[in-house]
């Protein structure tokens, strides 16, 4: 009888407890920056100490990675570079004269003068090259042109046939134009 007594005992506790719901698993909160929809949200838990590790680089920003709306200002968007300067309107021209109204020519008369002329929209640097008949060639080199301004470079040759003139500006070969006496 003893024996029933302890094993009814038994049975009722294993009841008691069976029938009792255990209390849910202990579990330390742990938060990510996946855990909030955005920054501001995420900010709202950063805690002193930072025992979640939402503030990566340690600046007291959470989840800066997060979207908007934030906690902080953004800082503003620099501004756009400026656009680049347009590029000069550069003429050039030979002319059988030096005077401002020459006209452009291709055959000069065999005294008269001849003119290398450019004028620019922007300030340039300018080299002009004259190659000779003879393939002799003689150049000007760093020549400043301001802006809207004719500049013209006296061409001093009695040679009759060919002349050819090039023009460089800022280095690069622009122009060149032939001639002949």
């Amino acid at each position: 009888m003893k024996r029933f007594v302890l094993l009814l005992v038994a049975a009722a506790a294993a009841l008691a407890v069976a029938a009792f719901p255990s209390p849910p698993e202990a579990k330390a909160l742990d938060y990510d920056c996946a855990d909030f929809a955005n920054q501001a949200e995420a900010q709202e838990y950063l805690l002193p100490g930072d025992p979640y590790r939402l503030d990566g680089d340690g600046d007291g920003v959470a989840c800066e990675d997060l979207p908007c709306p934030c906690s902080y200002e953004a800082p503003p968007p620099p501004p756009p570079p400026p656009p680049p300067p347009p590029e000069p309107q550069i003429r050039t021209y030979v002319a059988c004269g030096l005077s401002r109204s020459a006209r452009p020519a291709h055959e000069c008369a065999h005294r008269s003068k001849v003119g290398a002329f450019i004028r620019s929209t922007q300030p340039v640097t300018y080299t002009v090259c004259i190659t000779f008949p003879s393939r002799r060639r003689f150049c000007a080199e760093n020549q400043e042109a301001g802006a809207e301004v004719l500049y013209v470079n006296k061409v001093t040759s009695s040679a009759a046939g060919w002349h050819k003139v090039v023009w460089f500006v800022d280095g690069r070969r622009f122009s060149w134009r032939f001639w002949r006496r």
